[in-house]
């Protein structure tokens, strides 16, 4: 039996492909189940920056061919372009590489802490569905412990932050008054929650969440004494913000270039991604 990694990280692919071939919560197990029906055990690791399928095969080189070919017709990428941005690990090298993963080490964000809360995710549902076997199942734990060891023990954590935290900062340096301008958060997940408050933190006042689940975003706007916008008032929000954090599970990205040059909103100043995760600046 062998141990075989096959992925895609925001050092070997594209936003668009990472795009293309992330899975949400309920697609891991269209993928699990094909895998397994080539190997004997699976595990998907999917967070905003990493598609990587974990997998137990008889054979290495035909473990690494089957879940490339797998990922290739469910998530619709020709074989090529997969091959040119995906890297593949076996046995001691996967091992190693899943134990630096839990660690915030390859994060986009060094020692950021959501990785391990995504790493155990993908144990449960795989285990929940009966994919994880002994193997895979006693991996991801150790790769667990492995994580909070690095968090506890070294200084990788010292100065983690999350990605929507370096948001935040880019935000107050371009914005060294920041409480005097309007921010749009799009989403009302764990994320945009995290940039929320650190934004308060920092004395911003004028907050704005948009989120397509209205349910979703009413709590958080409450708490925060934010306002809470439809999806459908997108293109006028970003008209009237200064600052937009977007953070949501969508397959691809929400605010696009056309849609701010359209909305002649922020589009104007400065527009960097990061990931699925974006700032935009008005300058």
């Amino acid at each position: 039996m062998h141990i075989v990694v096959v992925g895609v990280d925001h050092t070997t692919a594209p936003i668009e492909l990472r795009e293309r071939l992330a899975c949400s919560s309920r697609q891991i197990p269209q993928v699990l189940t094909a895998v397994c029906e080539e190997t004997q055990e699976s595990v998907v690791l999917s967070t905003c920056n990493r598609l990587e399928v974990y997998a137990v095969s008889m054979g290495v080189e035909e473990g690494i061919r089957d879940v490339l070919r797998i990922l290739g017709e469910l998530r619709q990428v020709e074989a090529e372009e997969l091959a040119a941005h995906s890297y593949s690990l076996s046995n001691e090298q996967a091992v190693a590489h899943l134990m630096g993963v839990a660690s915030g080490l390859y994060s986009l964000v060094p020692g950021e802490p959501q990785i391990q809360g995504q790493v155990v995710e993908a144990l449960e549902i795989a285990q929940g569905g009966g994919y994880a076997g002994p193997i895979l199942s006693a991996l991801f734990r150790a790769a667990v412990v492995a994580g909070k060891r690095a968090r506890t023990e070294t200084g990788i954590s010292r100065n983690a932050a999350s990605v929507s935290h370096v948001a935040v900062q880019l935000a107050r340096h371009l914005f060294p008054r920041l409480h005097e301008a309007n921010v749009l958060l799009l989403g009302s997940g764990t994320m945009s929650e995290l940039a929320a408050r650190n934004l308060r933190a920092h004395g911003a006042e004028r907050l704005v969440i948009v989120n397509r689940t209205i349910e979703h975003s009413l709590d958080l706007a409450k708490e925060l004494n934010a306002r809470r916008r439809p999806f459908a008032e997108l293109s006028e929000a970003l008209v009237e913000s200064d600052v937009v954090i977007s953070s949501t599970t969508a397959p691809r990205a929400i605010i696009t270039p056309e849609l701010m040059e359209r909305g002649n909103g922020p589009a104007a100043g400065t527009f960097s991604v990061i990931d699925r995760y974006c700032v935009c600046l008005a300058m």
